[in-house]
């Protein structure tokens, strides 16, 4: 068997072959597509010191890749034909983290991944996931939006800045900027063409959605999806993603795909897409986090979360900051807007994964990501939740909080 020879990620070339790695393996069963590797490497400035990478390569393409995230998280990738690998994916990722607990993300079809974790201790988590969908550009329905709003794609550097303030509007906070953006529009296989908003009547954008075609495979990816959370269930999100897919089949597309939060109580964004062409097979699989099984005393939780902000007895009270030796950024959220509930709970460190700011608990009123400011401000800065107002059920400070 051809050596294998492992060296660190060097710059945008390396970013290509890791790429060409998922396009070459890409299935209907895959986690990975080459628009996720260019959204995620591409959406942030900066933050190359936190984003340790790795590449394996034999017969001179790259058989797998990680890609950690510190203190604790890891995306990896690993051509089936060399399941090995994946141990040594792992193992590798063991040596960088500095987190005490590992996670790690996969889909139930990938068995060469999961036969890896279970081998080096790795336990499922239960708790929320998300549903791998992919389906065909067939029976597209047609956009319909309402007056005053038209759907267009984007026009190049004239409309940069209404384009990142249309994404931070739908995933604040974010660490998107205009120069980030146009990294993205840089990356290989972005095409203006398939970058679509709508339009509202003064002349912002209030829903985006962006597709990334494989041309090899024929297959596009939504990534990623947003709307304005002030313009939310009118029908904006379905209209742009309709007719981004639109342009998708025209430039030669067959299938799309996208990842959406599959459980019980979460629905909604699966649902909204499942009529939208028929289902390839496997439609859906899910895609559950993985947690290094003994390296937290908290062995068996749902939550794969090591450091949260709690909301004492589960009722609007004071926020109780919890040590955080990783300074791993924070997202405070309501586990149970939806149902009323008291708000309490914190969402995973992924500043803008969108999970509970978007599909969750739509909406939430503090969000905080920059692990700095909540350091420098102290415990008496998260002041106190109110009651949900009566209208929404939208959470917000009290009047006079560090937070109003």
């Amino acid at each position: 068997m051809t050596e294998v020879r492992t060296r660190p990620y060097a710059g945008p070339a390396d970013l290509r072959a890791m790429q060409g790695l998922a396009r070459r393996i890409w299935t209907p069963s895959s986690r990975w597509h080459v628009g996720d590797l260019a959204w995620q490497r591409n959406q942030h400035t900066g933050r190359e010191a936190e984003w340790p990478t790795a590449l394996w390569e034999a017969g001179g393409e790259v058989v797998a890749w990680g890609w950690a995230e510190l203190p604790g998280e890891l995306a990896l990738l690993v051509d089936p034909a060399r399941p090995e690998l994946a141990g040594a994916v792992l193992d590798w990722f063991a040596g960088v983290a500095t987190a005490p607990r590992r996670s790690v993300t996969v889909l139930d079809a990938e068995p060469h991944l999961v036969a890896a974790l279970e081998a080096r201790g790795y336990e499922r988590l239960g708790g929320p996931h998300f549903r791998h969908s992919v389906r065909a550009l067939d029976d597209l329905p047609t956009p319909e939006l309402p007056a005053g709003y038209r759907v267009r794609a984007v026009r190049g550097e004239e409309d940069v800045a209404a384009r990142v303030a249309a994404h931070r509007a739908a995933w604040w906070p974010s660490r998107v900027t205009e120069e980030s953006y146009r990294a993205v529009m840089g990356a290989w296989p972005y095409r203006p063409g398939l970058d679509w908003v709508v339009e509202g009547p003064d002349g912002r954008f209030a829903a985006t959605c962006l597709i990334w075609f494989d041309e090899r495979n024929g297959v596009g990816e939504l990534e990623p999806v947003g709307v304005d959370p002030g313009l939310r269930r009118r029908g904006l999100g379905r209209a742009v993603c309709l007719a981004a897919l639109g342009a998708l089949r025209e430039a030669g597309g067959r299938r799309w795909c996208t990842r959406c939060t599959g459980t019980p109580t979460t629905p909604r964004p699966r649902r909204c897409t499942e009529g939208w062409g028929s289902a390839s097979t496997p439609a859906r699989s899910p895609s559950p986090r993985w947690r290094r099984a003994g390296s937290s005393g908290r062995a068996g939780r749902a939550d794969p979360v090591d450091e949260r902000l709690r909301c004492r007895s589960g009722r609007p009270s004071a926020w109780t900051p919890v040590p955080r030796p990783d300074r791993a950024p924070l997202r405070v959220v309501g586990s149970g807007v939806d149902r009323g509930e008291a708000l309490a709970g914190v969402g995973e460190p992924r500043p803008g994964d969108g999970l509970h700011r978007e599909h969750r608990v739509p909406p939430v009123a503090l969000d905080v990501t920059d692990a700095a400011a909540v350091d420098r401000a102290g415990p008496a800065a998260f002041g106190r939740c109110a009651a949900p107002a009566e209208s929404d059920a939208r959470w917000r400070p009290v009047p006079g909080s560090a937070w109003n």
